[in-house]
């Protein structure tokens, strides 16, 4: 059987049988897979513990005919990320992103740019940044990436442009508009969200931390009506989002939950 390679980070694993494990891979090349990883639960084993979730690593893996499975054949470290896993909230947030890659992105369906994003908010929080920043990151892009953001910094009705005065996103509609065209109703879309936006576009995670010209108050205001946007696309329970919200209830628990300007390289 030929031997194909890829890129992967992991998302999560299961116990197969007395030894075994079935690692969810997205991968850049071919996008999510399952792969059996054998006997990687004995004590001594060719794969080393590099399948822990988060891992980025490289991977050679066959298919048998007819078969939704993959087998791994080696797996090797590229960056580890298991530090990260001793900050709950992280934790958490990881849970969320992992659930909402796994509604948003078909299986066997290559996405290199969601893969790329995952990666740098993942190596983002390894150099310390809020935990809130890079959640609003996130799913600007998830929904940008599946088609499902709608265009923010313009009225719909009037063409008015928002980045001075803000907006209204109506929510059943999937729509914003000025305030002249919606004084009530929906979700309210301030300058600073739409500046905020604009900036997703164009600039990255680092970029966007390193400028440092939003307070994690407009973080977390943009970020809760993108998670409206989110749960409206998955259209299915997100086990995560309530935790999520209870954390942030919880001073000390989610990092970034107080207003303040974030610093270069935070």
């Amino acid at each position: 059987m030929p031997l194909t390679q890829a890129e992967a980070i992991v998302l999560r694993d299961y116990s197969l049988a007395e030894a075994d494990l079935i690692a969810t891979l997205f991968t850049l090349e071919f996008g999510k897979i399952r792969a059996v990883a054998k006997a990687a639960r004995r004590l001594k084993n060719r794969f080393s513990g590099n399948l822990e979730p988060l891992s980025h690593i490289r991977i050679e893996f066959y298919e048998r005919e007819n078969r939704d499975l993959v087998y791994l054949n080696r797996c090797d470290l590229e960056e580890t990320f298991f530090d990260l896993q001793a900050d709950y909230g992280f934790q958490v947030a990881c849970a969320y992103m992992v659930e909402i890659i796994d509604a948003l992105v078909p299986d066997r369906e290559a996405s290199p740019r969601v893969f790329r994003l995952l990666l740098s908010i993942l190596r983002a929080r390894k150099e310390a940044a809020e935990s809130i920043p890079l959640l609003a990151y996130f799913n600007f892009w998830m929904l940008r990436l599946s088609g499902l953001l709608p265009v923010l910094d313009t009225c719909v009705h009037c063409g008015t442009p928002l980045g001075n005065g803000g907006g209204r996103l109506i929510l059943a509609e999937h729509k914003v508009y000025c305030q002249n065209c919606k004084r009530s109703g929906g979700a309210s879309l301030t300058a600073d969200c739409i500046i905020m936006a604009q900036t997703f576009a164009r600039e990255s995670i680092r970029q966007v931390l390193e400028r440092g010209t939003f307070t994690l108050s407009v973080f977390e205001r943009f970020n809760a009506i993108l998670e409206r946007l989110v749960v409206a696309a998955v259209d299915k329970p997100i086990k995560c989002i309530d935790l999520l919200h209870e954390l942030r209830r919880s001073p000390g628990n989610l990092p970034g939950s107080a207003a303040k300007h974030i610093p270069a390289h935070s």
